[in-house]
C-alpha cells in the first residue's frame, strides 16, 4: 500500500477553503486576495522587531520578541496556507496563532488577578496549546475550540484593567475602545464571508477575509501596547510607557507602540 507522505504540503490538502475562487489570477496562488492582505501583517511584524528594540532594550522585556516571533509566524504562516490551501499551512496559522495567545497570557496576564487563579488559567493555557499542537495533526478543528477558550478569558481579564482604571490614562483606554470597535469590525467581515459566500460570489467580492486580514493588523498593533500596559499599570510601571503612533501624522488611526519613557523618575 502507498502512502503519500508529502500529501500535507500539497496545494489544497485543507479541508478549510474560503470564500475566494481559487487559482483565478495565478496558477501558483490559490487565493490570491487572501493571500497578498496578509503582506501589511508581514510588513508590521517584522517591522516590530525594530519598533520595539528601545522599549525592550530599556525595560528589559525581552519576552516581547517572543510574542512578536509568533506575529511573525502566524503573519507567513497565512500567507503560505492561503496561496496553497495545504494543510501544513493550516496549522502553521492556527498554531501561531494559538501559540501567541499562550505566549501573551504567560507574560502579560494582568496582576490583578489572583496569584493562584492566574497561575491555574496559564497552567491550563500552556498544557492546552501543548495537547492541541500535537494533537491538531489528526483533529486539526481542536484548534478553534481552544483559540476561543484561550483567546475570550485573556482579553476579557485586560479589558477588566482598563474598567477597573477608570482614572488611568485616557490614551491607552481610547486605545482599547479602537481595538474592541475594530475586533467586532474584522470578526463580522470573517463571519459574513462564511455564512454569505454565494451572496458575495454573486456581486463578484469575495474579499471578506482579506479585509479580515488587513484589519487583524491593526488589531495586533493594538494588542501589543494594551497588553503591555494592563501588566504594567498592576506592577506600577505603566507611568514609563508612552504611547505613540506610526506614521505620525495620521495620529490615534495610525499604529500604535510603546516606548520606554527616558523622563520616567
Amino acid at each position: 500500500m502507498h502512502i503519500d507522505r508529502f500529501r500535507s504540503l500539497r496545494y489544497l490538502s485543507s479541508e478549510v477553503d474560503w470564500c475566494e475562487p481559487n487559482f483565478v489570477f495565478s496558477v501558483y496562488i490559490a487565493e490570491f486576495f487572501n493571500t497578498i492582505s496578509n503582506i501589511p501583517l508581514v510588513v508590521f511584524s517584522f517591522a516590530s522587531l525594530s519598533i520595539y528594540s528601545q522599549y525592550v532594550i530599556k525595560s528589559k522585556d525581552y519576552s516581547l520578541k517572543f510574542v512578536i516571533a509568533t506575529l511573525i509566524i502566524v503573519s507567513l504562516g497565512s500567507v503560505y496556507f492561503h496561496a496553497t490551501l495545504s494543510f501544513v499551512g493550516q496549522l502553521i496559522d492556527e498554531l501561531g496563532i494559538l501559540w501567541g495567545i499562550t505566549v501573551a497570557s504567560l507574560s502579560y496576564w494582568p496582576t490583578h488577578m489572583k496569584l493562584r487563579r492566574k497561575r491555574l488559567f496559564q497552567f491550563l493555557g500552556l498544557s492546552t496549546a501543548i495537547v492541541c499542537t500535537v494533537a491538531s495533526v489528526r483533529f486539526p478543528k481542536l484548534n478553534q475550540f481552544a483559540l476561543i477558550g484561550l483567546g475570550i478569558p485573556y482579553v476579557a481579564a485586560v479589558t477588566l484593567v482598563y474598567l477597573k482604571r477608570r482614572r488611568g490614562d485616557s490614551q491607552f483606554s481610547s486605545l482599547l475602545l479602537r481595538f474592541i470597535i475594530c475586533t467586532f469590525i474584522k470578526f463580522s467581515f470573517w463571519s459574513l464571508d462564511k455564512i454569505y459566500c454565494d451572496t458575495w460570489l454573486k456581486f463578484r467580492i469575495p474579499f471578506g477575509h482579506a479585509i479580515w486580514h488587513i484589519l487583524c493588523t491593526y488589531t495586533a498593533a493594538c494588542a501589543i501596547p494594551l497588553a503591555i500596559y494592563a501588566y504594567s499599570s498592576g506592577a506600577g510601571e505603566s507611568h514609563k510607557l508612552e504611547l505613540h503612533s506610526l506614521p505620525k501624522f495620521l495620529g490615534p488611526v495610525g499604529l500604535p507602540y510603546l516606548i520606554y519613557s527616558t523622563k520616567a523618575n
